[in-house]
């Protein structure tokens, strides 16, 4: 036992400097990787080791190498020939090289076809484009990524298609396309096609796109779509639920407030009696909390007798949504004490609330301080009462 464990502390040691060498290494270093990546009665866990250490650092693809690797049945051979194939050739070179990539792109191996896609799309996205729905629809995310990369390099024609991959199952990737569709969006040409993109992902069926389509939409600022997500916030998707309402907040559509209140007080029963669907609750408690946080922004008044549904004390109500309308009760009686009489009174009770079954949350009586100092609250009761939290509360 004590000599296998030295033998595999060994190995440990051996693969590290392998690794090592490969960044560090001078070209002659490299070369003595690759010998060890091509010997085919070497350990094959340190040929792949070898073979990863050095795909990054060679100037020049060993397309020799890699030709007579990929002839092989071995998935070790067939990984090691995607990796030393995979550096971008010299321009005598590139039919050769995209030979031994194809040769490799339809391997029966999904992390060598992975390799082999991601390696062409860095010098040659139009050929990746090429394998078409083999590519596109694979189910290796790193080889749709190859693919959604092309795609972006040639972006000038293939804007559409590249927005369809806001629906791509992989996060990373969906992300990722909403990046690339925005740098596109700062080309003036190009602006328009994502917009339209941007539209039709919002009103597609697919909460994938929709919640991509969302983070454009804002980034982009563009409102006319603001009345299309209302409908999103009845989704059923948690990630749709919440980013509505951030959207909604973040676009401040003044045309949109009668119907995201009329929306909101749909839900104050089931706030008020802990009846949201179990397995969106959450979500739809943080987009609630952003849609208050928009009416207090937007000074929207009109929201006031449902802020104050949500500001009273409800255990069964969660602190985020309450403290949210505490806040944004300050902010649409911002420097005017008098324009609710009640409210100050109502804040202060907040603030003060230090009943044992439950106190209330910290959370709610710090919005209750803001509140108070934004309305310019100045009387005796609120200063001595400011003081005394102040006294409670721990610095940062």
């Amino acid at each position: 036992v004590e000599f296998q464990s030295k033998r595999q502390t060994s190995a440990s040691l051996f693969r590290l400097a392998i690794a090592g060498l490969g960044k560090i290494g001078t070209d002659a270093d490299r070369q003595t990787l690759v010998a060890i990546a091509n010997d085919t009665e070497q350990n094959a866990v340190l040929r792949i080791t070898a073979a990863y250490s050095i795909a990054g650092t060679l100037a020049q693809p060993e397309l020799e190498i890699a030709e007579q690797l990929a002839a092989t049945n071995s998935m070790a051979d067939h990984l090691i020939a995607a990796l030393l194939a995979s550096p971008q050739p010299s321009d005598q070179n590139r039919d050769r090289s995209l030979a031994v990539i194809t040769k490799l792109v339809n391997s029966k191996h999904a992390t060598v076809q992975a390799i082999a896609y991601e390696a062409l799309a860095k010098w040659n996205p139009t050929a990746v484009l090429e394998f078409g729905q083999q590519a596109r629809d694979h189910f290796h995310f790193q080889v749709r990524n190859a693919y959604a990369n092309s795609l972006n390099q040639l972006i000038e024609n293939h804007v559409d298609e590249l927005a369809s991959f806001l629906n791509d199952p992989h996060p990373q990737i969906r992300v990722q396309v909403r990046e690339w569709l925005l740098t596109a969006s700062k080309t003036e040409e190009l602006l328009p096609s994502v917009i339209s993109a941007m539209q039709s992902a919002i009103v597609s069926d697919h909460w994938r796109m929709q919640e991509q389509a969302m983070h454009i939409a804002v980034a982009l600022d563009q409102k006319q779509v603001a009345v299309d997500i209302i409908e999103l916030l009845k989704s059923q998707r948690n990630e749709v639920i919440a980013t509505s309402g951030w959207a909604l907040r973040r676009l401040a559509v003044p045309d949109t407030l009668p119907q995201i209140l009329e929306y909101c007080e749909g839900l104050k029963v089931a706030f008020e009696g802990e009846k949201l669907p179990y397995d969106t609750m959450f979500s739809i408690n943080e987009q609630v909390a952003h849609l208050f946080q928009m009416f207090g922004q937007m000074k929207y008044a009109k929201s006031m007798p449902l802020m104050y549904r949500f500001i009273r004390k409800n255990q069964l109500i969660r602190f985020r949504v309450r403290s949210s309308a505490v806040w944004a009760a300050g902010l649409i009686y911002e420097g005017d004490l008098h324009g609710d009489p009640k409210l100050e009174e109502f804040l202060l009770e907040r603030l003060n609330d230090d009943a044992p079954m439950p106190p209330e949350d910290d959370l709610v009586k710090r919005m209750a301080c803001i509140s108070l100092a934004r309305m310019e609250s100045k009387g005796t009761e609120t200063i001595s009462s400011l003081w005394k939290y102040h006294g409670r509360t721990k610095p940062f």
